[in-house]
């Protein structure tokens, strides 16, 4: 499972992100879904995402594609800590986000 994060020294460098942002180190205080009037706010039409909140204020959403369509689901991958004796995920330590308006509460 851990082999997807694996790159190649070329891939790497293909891939390098220069962070302008500021988002290395920073640490996630909390995650929520993200509430109905946020939702609106955002017009969404029936996706009700996961907020990541970082240590300093940012928060990253999801979204269904790059131009903000809807609200998208998360995919983790799991570290090495969280894999059993036979290498594969622990059932206790998957993330699972779905999109369910009943969770919207506001």
């Amino acid at each position: 499972m851990t082999e997807l994060v694996k790159l190649t020294p070329e891939e790497l460098k293909q891939t390098r992100y220069k962070d302008t942002l500021g988002l290395i180190g920073r640490k996630i205080v909390s995650i929520r879904w993200m509430t109905t009037s946020e939702t609106k706010q955002f017009a969404y039409i029936g996706a009700s995402p996961v907020v990541l909140k970082l240590d300093d204020g940012t928060c990253l959403i999801p979204q269904m594609d790059d131009e903000g369509n809807d609200g998208g689901a998360l995919y983790v991958i799991p570290g090495e800590k969280n894999l059993d004796e036979n290498g594969n995920v622990k059932k206790e330590n998957v993330l699972y986000v779905q999109r369910w308006p009943e969770v919207n509460n506001e």
